[in-house]
């Protein structure tokens, strides 16, 4: 036996616990002293197996089934490896970005698109329907990512081009799902019906704070604060359909967090909604005059966890949770494309609208060999290519981080770090806090039930005495 490289174990404060996590299995366990000690024995022991041997059954079970050990002929490099090539390139499942338009009725401080107004032609509509259909000949499912711009402008492109993909699966007879990332301004309960018969499960909203800040931040066209309407048509839709509110965070507004999270409690949404917090960054040159308000990557990794806190005192139901990932987005997958209203197809969200992007397919005049070239590019994104990569416990969990960032900022030399460099320790204290405070909540209900069982039992046992 051997101890895995993506080993983890972090001693909690003022407790006698020790919570073990792997990054292979994204496993979090607690560990009584004495536990850990035998832990500590049999990884460092020179003669592993007979200190496995010794165990007791359960700690042996644990310690397996969580990846802390593995055999001696594993190779966790060669493992993830593996997975990450075959999520990258034999994916059964299509999976399309796509902007019916670039038209929004907002008008954001830190938005790269600059106000364009490209809308999709009907026959960009027709061409884009032919080409999924091409891609889809070997492939087993289609997702669907409906973006802009705002979408919601163009409601009636995404009926026509749900109506013709879930009449293409169905023929194929392969699942659809589909999902929308919109501002909510237009997001009505009515228009949440029709999208939920389209197949969209889950919309993600963005609201950058309270009312005060939002509007500043996320105004409408003519200046007009958002907020307000945002928020009800949240309230409208939540049963309906699944809502994600982002919120972005640079250093303008993230003091003003948690007044907002107040707002959701208050407006009993808390339990109803999740939230979680995005990085606002210099993405583009469009964008690059909102860099002196953004966050450095540590400075957001150390105050997300502390706004993670206060949604967990809040009672949100849920906060960020490290899992393994076997690429790591729809960038470096071979079967993942972004389609823009002109029928540009991109690897990348944050080519949207840029005017160095560069295209590596359209569906409209097909592939050029520029385009071919730019797509292998793309595609030899290789994390395990890297050293600072193949020597980091995060590998499992991070896969060398967002590709675009790595060759906008380091031309693809190196890996682009995520958040959990500089909190993951954080992170897993509340995960587990989390956890603990379920348990507590489930015995407790598990504890009234059976009082609440004996008292109907009593009294139905007095009342046949009667």
């Amino acid at each position: 036996m051997k101890a895995s490289r993506y080993n983890l174990f972090i001693p909690i404060q003022r407790s006698d616990t020790t919570l073990g996590f792997n990054c292979r299995s994204a496993a979090l366990v607690r560990f009584s002293p004495e536990e850990m000690e035998l832990v500590e024995h049999v990884l460092s022991a020179p003669d592993s197996d007979r200190a496995f041997a010794e165990l007791p059954a359960e700690l042996q079970n644990v310690l397996t089934e969580s990846a802390f050990l593995l055999r001696d002929d594993e190779d966790e490099i060669e493992i993830l490896r593996r997975l990450n090539h075959r999520a990258r390139f034999e994916s059964a499942h299509l999976g399309l970005t796509i902007a019916p338009t670039l038209s929004c009725n907002f008008q954001c401080q830190y938005c790269y698109e600059q106000g364009q107004t490209v809308d999709m032609l009907p026959e960009t509509e027709d061409a884009l329907v032919s080409w999924v259909a091409g891609k889809l000949e070997n492939l087993k499912a289609l997702y669907v990512t409906w973006y802009g711009g705002e979408p919601l402008l163009a409601q009636r492109r995404v009926r026509r081009l749900s109506e013709k993909f879930l009449s293409l699966c169905h023929r194929l007879n392969i699942p659809y799902h589909a999902k929308m990332i919109s501002n909510g301004y237009l997001l009505t309960r009515d228009l949440a019906a029709e999208l939920k018969a389209l197949h969209v499960d889950k919309v993600q909203v963005t609201v950058d704070g309270p009312e005060k800040v939002h509007d500043v931040r996320r105004p409408f066209k003519n200046g007009g604060g958002t907020f307000r309407k945002i928020v009800e048509n949240i309230k409208q839709v939540h049963d309906l359909i699944r809502v994600v509110v982002r919120v972005n965070l640079d250093k303008t507004n993230i003091a003003s967090v948690p007044e907002l999270i107040d707002v959701f409690v208050r407006d009993d949404l808390y339990r109803k909604v999740s939230l979680y917090y995005g990085h606002v960054m210099p993405y583009s040159e469009f964008c690059a005059d909102v860099s002196g308000s953004c966050l450095a990557v540590d400075e957001f990794a150390r105050n997300e966890v502390l706004l993670e806190l206060k949604l967990f005192k809040a009672g949100f139901n849920a906060g960020s949770y490290p899992r393994p990932r076997s690429g790591f987005c729809i960038a470096d997958s071979a079967t993942g494309w972004v389609v823009s209203p002109d029928g540009k197809v991109y690897k990348c969200w944050n080519d949207f609208g840029t005017q160095d992007a560069v295209a590596v397919d359209d569906v409209v005049h097909g592939q050029t060999e520029a385009m071919r070239l730019t797509l292998e590019k793309w595609l030899g994104w290789d994390p395990f290519q890297k050293k600072e990569c193949l020597d980091c416990k995060m590998l499992p969990i991070c896969m060398g981080g967002c590709p675009y960032l790595s060759f906008r900022f380091y031309d693809g030399t190196r890996g682009s770090c995520p958040t959990w460099k500089y909190n993951l320790q954080e992170i897993l204290l509340l995960a587990y806090l989390r956890s603990e405070v379920k348990k507590a909540e489930t015995s407790v209900a598990r504890a009234v039930q059976h009082v609440i069982s004996h008292a109907v039992a009593d009294e139905e046992e007095t009342e046949a005495k009667v």
